[in-house]
């Protein structure tokens, strides 16, 4: 799929309230990073991510949307990033399950004019229970009236910890951003707030090795390779949560944002994932293929789309792979690059990668791929129980047949293998349709 070591891969899902910024962080993103060649708004109806009719008639995100994209840093350094923006009603909160199972990092929104909501604390959480130790936080809407950097901040550590820590403060008017680890030259009346601010990440940095701690101790000075060092092994423990500022539709703290995912998140090899009986997965491209199915969408050209997260090893196109959860067979024919609508052929996908696989027979969400003659197995997904139950009658019997059809690729979609299993999901009883757990919402 490209050329970059799994070391400098990025993938992290987009999490947080609705409302949040969420989309339009993402709409920044594509459109800095080249995948789009205007800034689309979910507003006006021209986002990247939220494209399917459903989103632009109601202008929210109802499914979860995957983009890969390659930024070279300042410093020349290249990177692959791989992003998830995931909805933020509670109705579609099994996309964010879902997501947050496919990532390394978890990046949370927040609005300054709302602060910290139900959707945020549920964002939180969820990163938790999925074992996500690494989070990110990007603060938004400080355009708004009455917003505070500060406050936000500060009522972030009150909620999450004092371990949130801010790495991007924004300039008074804001006009722009500082980098607090930067070299650049610093406002007078801000130079002694982000001066001591950084000597607390120097500390944080140093708290992660005892070389380190003990070289801070004795009053040297680290080095911005050993402060970088530090502080992503911080951020892959949970030690450390770091806080942005950025404002999407100006384009204000966009490129700081990217710079500090290459500095700070984790990568696969970063991350320790392991499979169902706890033994490590390997992410080196040689080791042997580890990939999950975390979601599934119905093309109407392509058929059932399976997107598949890379753990570790190399999946190809045109190979045969072993479906550990069924104990079958797969053909693998092509591996599609999915940016919201855009579909673009790709002949490999090593860990941290996120591909979609069109026309596999008995493959659905929750099963493991892994090399034939492999009997690994990643923990499935497992979702919340129903809380709603639906039936559908048929008006004639012609539409009997239809209505089968329909219910059993709405099955096969991420909505409905989010309800643990399923079991029968679609049953016929007389002249009804039974649809367990259609609860969570239809979501793809």
């Amino acid at each position: 799929m490209k050329n970059i070591p799994v070391e400098n891969v990025r993938n992290f899902t987009i999490m947080g309230h609705t409302g949040s910024g969420k989309t339009t962080l993402t709409d920044a993103l594509l459109y800095r990073l080249g995948v789009n060649d205007r800034l689309g708004s979910p507003a006006a109806g021209t986002s990247m991510s939220d494209y399917t009719d459903q989103e632009k008639a109601r202008k929210i995100s109802i499914f979860s949307t995957t983009f890969s994209a390659f930024y070279k840093t300042p410093a020349g350094a290249e990177f692959e990033l791989v992003f998830t923006d995931t909805p933020g009603y509670a109705d579609f909160f099994g996309s964010v399950i879902a997501a947050a199972r496919s990532a390394e990092t978890g990046m949370i929104v927040v609005d300054a004019s709302a602060g910290v909501q139900v959707g945020t604390h549920r964002a939180w959480k969820c990163c938790k229970s999925r074992g996500l130790q690494s989070r990110a936080i990007v603060i938004t809407g400080l355009d708004k009236d009455n917003t505070s950097f500060a406050k936000t901040v500060s009522e972030i550590q009150e909620v999450f910890g004092s371990n949130c820590v801010p790495v991007v403060v924004p300039l008074p008017d804001n006009s722009g951003v500082i980098d607090i680890l930067g070299n650049k030259e610093l406002p007078s009346a801000l130079e002694a707030e982000i001066t001591e601010a950084k000597g607390g990440l120097v500390e944080l940095a140093a708290e992660t090795d005892d070389t380190l701690i003990e070289k801070f101790l004795a009053g040297e000075a680290l080095s911005p390779e050993e402060i970088a060092s530090g502080l992503v092994h911080a951020v892959a423990s949970g030690g450390f949560v770091p806080i942005f500022a950025c404002l999407p539709l100006k384009g204000v703290g966009v490129d700081e944002l990217l710079d500090g995912v290459s500095r700070f998140f984790a990568s696969p090899v970063t991350v320790p994932h392991r499979d169902i009986q706890g033994n490590p997965l390997d992410a080196a491209p040689g080791a042997t293929l580890a990939g999950l199915v975390f979601r599934s969408v119905n093309d109407p050209f392509l058929g059932q789309l399976a997107f598949v997260r890379v753990f570790g090893g190399t999946l190809k196109c045109d190979s045969e792979v072993f479906n550990a959860s069924t104990g079958e067979k797969e053909k693998i024919g092509n591996l599609l690059a999915v940016n919201g609508k855009k579909q673009t052929p790709v002949e490999k996908a090593t860990a941290g990668d996120i591909v979609a696989i069109p026309k596999l027979k008995n493959t659905h969400v929750g099963h493991t791929l892994c090399c034939v003659g492999s009997s690994i197995v990643i923990d499935p997904l497992h979702f919340p129980k129903p809380v709603m139950f639906m039936a559908l009658t048929a008006k004639t019997q012609v539409d009997e047949d239809k209505i089968g059809v329909a219910l059993k690729r709405v099955c096969e979609s991420a909505s409905a293998r989010r309800i643990r299993r399923f079991r029968s999901i679609v049953t016929r009883r007389r002249t009804k349709w039974c649809c367990r757990g259609l609860a969570m919402c239809i979501s793809r």
